[in-house]
């Protein structure tokens, strides 16, 4: 698995113009469709579950940013994990409201690096060179007097 990619493959959509009463914005709506490499999946995405909206009687999730390698390994996909009483998971989509459709722009140009940054370092689990190997506090007793050395 050292020569393997990793890929991310990402899909933005049209910004959508939202008008709430005086208000407007634009929403941006970016996908990760597949993943390649086993250490990498599609869900790279971090929300964080909200707290119950007062109008709508709902929780509501807040997309949060892209993830990193330990996020990978630790947050559940799809809702969080009731258990860890951690409000965060992945899902394989993010959403933004900004005030400018330029600002849209921007946001894609953020997750488009982050999600590069993050390909590039589950790559760069695959090149780690063992460089030392060490008993602590002692080596076990093999019956020799003299010590292993890498």
């Amino acid at each position: 698995m050292a020569d393997e990619e990793r890929r991310l493959h990402l899909v933005r959509y049209e910004p959508v113009r939202l008008n709430f009463w005086y208000y407007s914005a634009w929403r941006i709506r970016i996908e990760c469709t597949e993943a390649q490499g086993d250490d990498l999946d599609k869900y790279i995405f971090i929300w964080k579950y909200g707290d119950l909206n007062p109008y709508s009687g709902n929780r509501e999730s807040v997309a949060q940013a892209v993830c990193g390698t330990t996020d990978i390994a630790d947050l559940p996909i799809g809702e969080p994990d009731p258990d860890r009483r951690w409000p965060f998971y992945r899902l394989d989509f993010i959403e933004f409201d900004v005030p400018a459709k330029s600002m849209a722009q921007n946001v894609w140009d953020i997750v488009r690096h982050e999600a590069q940054v993050l390909a590039t370092a589950t790559m760069e689990f695959s090149n780690l060179e063992e460089v030392e190997r060490l008993w602590v506090p002692t080596p076990p007793d093999t019956g020799d007097s003299e010590s292993e050395s890498v």
